[in-house]
């Protein structure tokens, strides 16, 4: 597996003698305590008990979430049918989409 750099972190066996319930991980740091434990229920498996070592990556507060429940999905169509779509010319496809995107944004406050 360190070939397609993945690391194996399960060292001993979790079915009788033999090594069938792996973990892999392309970073090894991210994983601590591998445990095996007791039989899973009435399985031959044995229990894998881990602790995964993660951050929470912050997010943008400026980023808005729309309620899609209480939008007014028919002041959106009226929009888009009255929208002068030819105007828009634009190459790249995300581009596009802010465009688009602009637009139905607009419909907020509407």
């Amino acid at each position: 597996m360190n070939d397609n750099f993945m690391h194996q972190l399960v060292v001993e066996p979790s079915r009788n003698e033999n090594f069938l319930d792996l973990i892999f991980s392309s970073d090894e740091n991210i994983i601590e305590n591998v445990v095996i434990r007791e039989p899973f229920g009435t399985s031959d498996h044995n229990i894998i008990d881990f602790k995964l070592i993660i951050s929470k990556i912050p997010t943008d507060k400026g980023v808005r979430n729309f309620n899609f429940h209480r939008a007014n999905y028919q002041d959106i169509v009226e929009a888009a049918l009255h929208k002068d779509w030819n105007n828009i010319v634009l190459d790249d496809v995300n581009d596009i989409w802010l465009c688009i995107k602009m637009i139905f944004c607009k419909l907020e406050t509407i």
